[in-house]
């Protein structure tokens, strides 16, 4: 039986109510330990991340006329996000754009699921006269992405 207008209604308003009282985040872990996580401040957009697989081909006489693929290999993609940027509230993140090392990071969701990954970190700055810093931040997931 399908859903009224009104009961649509109420469940966009608990699901909008849910999202602004528990939305996405990114946590970056200790850069030393990479023990201890903790939000990314002021974050606006979030874009990704795309998890892709590498196909060969596996068709044989025997798949009946079919082409069969296999996976051969996983590739987490890429997040990016854009943050209004401050040294303070940044400096890992541009840091560990500027070495290139390896961060541990999650990503929450609205109802507390997530992802867990290994990135290395890009930062592209748009620094203006007046007005809010910006800053691009891409990760380029490495290794396995694991949910919680």
């Amino acid at each position: 039986m399908p859903l009224s207008t009104d009961e649509i209604a109420r469940m966009n308003a608990v699901m909008g109510d849910l999202a602004r009282a528990n939305p996405a985040a990114i946590l970056m872990a200790d850069r030393s330990t990479h023990t201890t996580f903790t939000q990314v401040a002021q974050v606006r957009n979030i874009r990704g991340p795309e998890p892709q697989g590498e196909h060969s081909d596996a068709t044989a006489h025997a798949s009946g006329g079919w082409s069969e693929l296999i996976s051969t290999l996983k590739d987490g993609g890429r997040l990016v996000f854009d943050v209004v940027y401050t040294r303070a509230d940044h400096a890992g993140l541009a840091d560990a754009a500027l070495e290139q090392t390896l961060e541990m990071f999650k990503l929450t969701f609205a109802d507390g699921t997530g992802l867990q990954f290994s990135a290395l970190v890009d930062v592209e700055f748009h620094l203006t006269v007046a007005g809010l810093n910006r800053a691009k931040v891409s990760l380029h997931l490495s290794g396995a992405v694991t949910k919680f």
